[in-house]
């Protein structure tokens, strides 16, 4: 570790790391190597960063470990936290074949035990909670890392329940979870699945760090129903009814044919509009994008306006 930076105190190695400000730190018993911070040393990693998600190793093994790994929890607050049983060896969790099974296999044993314990206590709303969060860490850790389930695991997934899993978990074999074994995506192979994961509300946001060039100034549109707001996958957020002036206006613009145009939204405003893009600043959204926003939501321009 001779580029290893030393910090003074253990929360600004963290806060380092988390923001991956450099490669290599250290302070006290506690240091990162890349994307993986560790405790005393490397048979206890703690967190791996990939992207805007954060591995982090439940596992306990002392006192001083569990202070580590609260000051990691702390930091990485703003992140997707997938709480897991082992860490990747590979700086790249989607090659990783043994941490991918190994954590999926755990989740699956953690659902029994629930639900062997749900029917001892029924009333135990938590074990449910339980339950329902250990299928969602594996629907998100099989969308964000690309990997394709067997048909019999893909249709566990679809509808969880304890004796479709008890039965799935006495038939299946080890390694039998997936389909093939996980091969290296391209960059925007694996922009194109996180952000298909983003638009399904598996994710809370998109990460552009190991984005293809030609995609890092386009901004992609879901719609929050839990917020009623729309968003971007540049984590911008704005209410459905300033959207929907927004887009009248552009819709108004079109029918003028008046391509360039200055039309405020937020701080932003609509520069130009073309066939396919719509420019706003220095975003480019696809106007695709905003026809599905419109037709999930039922937007409607008014045909007397289109025909002036």
């Amino acid at each position: 570790m001779g580029r290893s930076i030393r910090f003074n105190d253990q929360a600004a190695c963290v806060r380092a790391w988390a923001n991956q400000q450099c490669m290599e730190g250290h302070a006290s018993h506690l240091f990162f190597d890349g994307n993986t911070i560790f405790s005393y040393g490397m048979h206890f990693p703690i967190a791996t960063i990939f992207g805007h998600v954060v591995f982090f190793n439940h596992s306990k093994y002392s006192v001083t470990t569990s202070c580590h790994q609260s000051l990691v929890r702390n930091e990485i607050k703003h992140k997707q936290v997938i709480p897991v049983e082992v860490l990747p060896v590979d700086r790249d969790p989607r090659h990783d074949r043994s941490f991918q099974e190994r954590n999926v296999e755990y989740w699956l044993k953690e659902m029994k035990a629930c639900w062997q314990q749900l029917a001892q206590h029924p009333k135990r709303r938590s074990l449910e909670q339980k339950i329902r969060a250990y299928a969602d860490y594996i629907r998100q850790f099989i969308q964000l890392l690309g990997i394709i389930p067997t048909k019999s695991f893909a249709a566990l997934l679809e509808a969880v329940d304890a004796k479709k899993l008890s039965v799935f978990l006495r038939r299946e074999v080890k390694g039998r979870l997936f389909t093939t074994a996980p091969k290296a995506l391209s960059l925007k192979q694996h922009f194109l699945r996180q952000l298909a994961a983003w638009e399904k509300g598996f994710l809370p946001v998109v990460s552009y760090s190991a984005c293809p060039e030609e995609l890092a100034d386009i901004a992609y549109l879901r719609f929050n129903d839990l917020t009623n707001r729309i968003e971007t996958s540049k984590e911008i957020q704005m209410p459905v009814a300033l959207a929907y002036r927004c887009w009248r206006s552009i819709q108004e613009h079109i029918a003028r044919k008046q391509y360039v145009c200055d039309i405020p939204l937020l701080s932003y405003h609509v520069s130009k509009i073309t066939a396919t893009h719509i420019i706003i600043n220095c975003h480019t959204i696809p106007v695709r994008q905003v026809n599905k926003i419109a037709q999930q939501l039922g937007w409607q321009y008014p045909e007397t306006a289109a025909n002036t």
